[in-house]
């Protein structure tokens, strides 16, 4: 499981607790933040050296971020996952998931692109890369529908779950992590 940003660390923790009530037990293993640890994630990349790398992006330094992802890619390939989940940060995961998929290694985006938005194209990328899309907004599981992917609807409860925990002061909305957050 890999969420690059806090937002999506707040929907990946939800989520790792949600799993883990299921009947068997359960790990995970990829790059999260202290909620998705606090849930039981264990972290494959230090979370320090994702922050370096994420802060450096916005300077040019992609390199750092390409080489975590390459490094992740190696390890995920080298033991592969039963489930590979993607949370947001379609940028960083999408490519990961093309390639795990291609592998025959289950993809799952949790967090539609705003394709619906800007970039649309990316709904050919998302057909090569996820086996499954968990979608926030209502009307984004019918747009997957019309391509042939399957999707359904994980919010607003689990943004709505997510947001409250952040400090909406009880007024559930759903914020696509792609974009900076205001603080």
């Amino acid at each position: 499981m890999v969420a690059g940003e806090a937002s999506g660390d707040l929907l990946g923790g939800a989520l790792v607790k949600a799993l883990k009530r299921g009947c068997r037990p359960r790990s995970f293993f990829g790059i999260g933040g202290p909620r998705m640890q606090a849930a039981g994630s264990n972290p494959g990349i230090r979370r320090r050296r994702w922050r370096c790398a994420a802060m450096s992006r916005s300077c040019g330094s992609c390199p750092s971020i390409l080489r975590i992802r390459s490094e992740l890619r190696r390890r995920l390939l080298a033991d592969p996952p039963d489930l590979f989940i993607g949370v947001d940060a379609p940028d960083f995961n999408l490519g990961l998931e093309e390639a795990l998929k291609a592998r025959g290694i289950t993809t799952v985006h949790y967090v539609s692109p705003s394709l619906w938005a800007w970039r649309g194209e990316r709904i050919h990328q998302m057909k090569r890369a996820a086996a499954k899309v968990l979608c926030l907004f209502p009307f984004e599981p019918e747009i997957y529908a019309k391509a042939g992917i399957p999707a359904s609807l994980r919010g607003p409860s689990a943004g709505g779950h997510a947001a409250r925990r952040a400090g909406s002061r009880g007024r559930a909305r759903a914020v696509p992590s792609a974009r900076r957050a205001a603080a």
